[in-house]
C-alpha cells in the first residue's frame, strides 16, 4: 500500500515538474522574442512612411489645385530633411485666423491631411530625431501646410485653430514637389464656391452661408478599371497553412480546431498563444503576456515594435500607412492600438465588411495581437464603356439627386419639404451642393458575389458620405456620419 501511494506521488511530482518546465519554456520562448522585437532599431529605422498624410492637396495658385490621396509622388520623404531642421531649430508660435490660412492655401503650396492627431513631439520622434516639445503643451494638428517660395514657415490647422510657425529654415524641396504633380496630374480642382459660386444665391435675409471652400474636380475622374483580388492565406491550402504555423510556433506542438464559421484555430502550450485562420484568409494571432516587465513606450517606438513584428511575420506590405490609433491603460500599462491601412495602384482600399488592413495592440510594449488581411491584385474587369469618360461631379449628382441625394437630404431638413425632388429642382439641389464637406478617391472592396475593388469617389454631403461607382455611376454605399 505504502508503496502504491509512493508511485502516486511521485507520478504527480512528475506531472506538475513538466507543467512547470512547459511554462518556463514558453516564458523564455516569449522573452526571446520580445528582446528580439525591442531590436527593432537595428532592423528599421524609419517609420516616417508608416506615419504619412492620407491626403496631399498640391496648390497651383489663383485657387486651382490637384490632390492625390496617396504619396504617389513622395512628397512626404522630399520634405523629411527640410522639416526636421525646421523642427530642430528656434521658432515663433502665432495664433492666426481661418482667413489667413486659406489665402496661403490658394497660392502655390503644400497642404499635408493627416488622419489622426498629433503633435510636435510626435512629428520630431517619427523624423526619427530627439524631441524637446512637451506633447501635452502643444497644440494637436492634423493639417500641415507650406507655402511656396522662400517662406520660412509652416501653418498648423488644428480643431478650429490655425497656428502659424516662423522658423529658420527654407523649404527648398516644395517648389520641385508641386511642379512634378503640376505636370503629372490631369485632374483640376477648384472650391465648390468657386465652381457654384451658392454662397450670394443661398444667401437670403437672416439666412447667410459662408465661402465653402472643400475642393472637388471640376473634370472627369481619371479611367479606372475594378481588379479583382485574392487573400495572402489560402486557408485550402495545406502547404501554406503548414508554413504559417511554424512562422508563427516554430516546431512547437500546437492543437489544432476547426471553429464554428469554419475558421481555423491553433493552440500553443494552454491558450498562451493562438492563431486564427478565417475563410477570407485574414489571420489573427494573439499572445498573453507572462513574466516579462511591462514598459511606458512612446507611439514612436510602439510603431517601430509593429513594424518589426509585421516584418517578421507576414512582412511588411506595400502602401502601409498609419490609419489611426488610440492610446489606453490596460492592466496597469499603457496600451496602444494601431489600425493600418492598405492602398493599390496610389489608391486606399475601403470596405463593407472586412477591410483590408492590419490592426496590432501592444501592452506594456508587447504585442499582444495581430491582426492581418492583405489582398493580392489578380486581374482589371473589364470596364463599362457607356459610362466611360462621364463621371463629373455633375453627371453623379444628378443621376443619383431624386433617388438618392434628394431624399436623404429632405430627411435631415424638413423646412425644405416643399421642393421638388424631379431632377431641376435648383433651390434643393443648390442646397445639396453646398453641404458637400468631404471628397476622396479611393478603391472600393465588393465581396457581396466576388472579391473586387471597385474605383469610386467618396463624397460627403451633409450628414451622409457615399460611395459613388466610376463605373456604373451608382450609388453603392451610403454611410450615415456617426453624431
Amino acid at each position: 500500500m505504502l508503496k502504491e501511494r509512493v508511485k502516486s506521488l511521485a507520478l504527480f511530482l512528475l506531472f506538475a515538474l513538466s507543467i512547470y518546465l512547459m511554462k518556463e519554456l514558453w516564458a523564455s520562448d516569449l522573452i526571446m522574442t520580445l528582446k528580439n522585437d525591442s531590436q527593432t532599431e537595428n532592423t528599421i529605422l524609419d517609420t516616417a512612411p508608416v506615419i504619412a498624410p492620407k491626403t496631399i492637396i498640391y496648390g497651383f495658385g489663383s485657387g486651382t489645385y490637384s490632390a492625390v490621396f496617396f504619396d504617389k509622388y513622395g512628397t512626404w520623404e522630399s520634405l523629411k530633411i527640410d522639416l526636421k531642421s525646421f523642427l530642430n531649430a528656434d521658432k515663433k508660435v502665432e495664433i492666426v485666423d481661418q482667413e489667413i490660412y486659406e489665402n496661403a492655401k490658394s497660392l502655390r503650396s503644400l497642404e499635408l491631411q493627416f488622419p489622426y492627431e498629433l503633435t510636435l513631439g510626435d512629428l520630431e520622434e517619427v523624423l526619427n530625431q530627439e524631441t524637446n516639445q512637451k506633447n501635452e503643451d502643444n497644440q494637436r494638428f492634423n493639417t500641415l501646410l507650406i507655402v511656396s517660395g522662400k517662406a520660412k514657415s509652416i501653418y498648423l490647422k488644428g480643431k478650429d485653430q490655425y497656428i502659424l510657425l516662423n522658423g529658420e529654415t527654407r523649404f527648398d524641396s516644395v517648389d520641385p514637389e508641386i511642379f512634378e504633380a503640376e505636370k503629372n496630374e490631369t485632374t483640376r480642382y477648384k472650391t465648390v464656391e468657386a465652381i457654384y459660386k451658392l454662397k450670394n444665391i443661398l444667401s437670403t435675409g437672416e439666412v447667410r452661408y459662408d465661402d465653402n471652400l472643400q475642393i472637388v474636380p471640376i473634370g472627369a475622374a481619371e479611367e479606372r478599371s475594378a481588379i479583382t483580388v485574392a487573400p495572402e492565406y489560402n486557408i485550402r491550402d495545406d502547404g501554406v497553412l503548414r508554413e504559417l504555423v511554424t512562422q508563427y510556433f516554430g516546431t512547437h506542438i500546437v492543437k489544432k480546431l476547426v471553429d464554428i464559421d469554419g475558421s481555423l484555430v491553433y493552440l500553443y502550450g494552454y491558450g498562451e498563444k493562438s492563431l486564427k485562420v478565417s475563410q477570407n484568409g485574414e489571420i489573427e494571432f494573439k499572445s498573453k503576456i507572462q513574466n516579462v516587465p511591462l514598459k511606458t513606450i512612446s507611439l514612436h517606438e510602439a510603431l517601430l515594435l509593429s513594424i518589426n513584428f509585421m516584418d517578421r511575420f507576414g512582412g511588411i506590405p506595400e502602401g502601409l500607412q498609419l490609419l489611426n490609433y488610440e492610446y489606453t491603460i490596460q492592466d496597469e500599462a499603457p496600451a496602444y492600438q494601431l489600425n493600418f491601412s492598405l492602398s493599390l495602384n496610389h489608391q486606399k482600399i475601403d470596405g463593407e465588411t472586412a477591410v483590408p488592413g492590419i490592426q496590432m495592440t501592444l501592452i506594456g510594449g508587447q504585442v499582444t495581437e495581430y491582426k492581418r488581411y492583405i489582398l493580392l491584385p489578380v486581374s482589371e474587369l473589364q470596364r463599362d464603356t457607356l459610362a466611360s469618360g462621364v463621371q463629373t461631379m455633375d453627371w453623379l449628382i444628378n443621376s443619383n439627386f431624386v433617388s438618392t441625394l434628394g431624399p436623404n437630404y429632405l430627411n435631415d431638413h424638413p423646412e425644405l419639404q416643399n421642393a421638388s425632388l424631379q431632377e431641376g429642382s435648383r433651390n434643393l439641389l443648390y442646397h445639396i451642393l453646398q453641404s458637400i464637406n468631404s471628397f476622396e478617391s479611393l478603391y472600393y472592396l465588393n465581396d457581396t458575389n466576388y472579391q473586387a475593388l471597385i474605383p469610386v469617389w467618396k463624397i460627403g454631403f451633409d450628414q451622409y458620405l457615399y460611395y459613388f461607382d466610376l463605373n456604373s455611376g451608382q450609388v453603392i454605399k451610403t454611410e450615415r456620419k456617426a453624431d
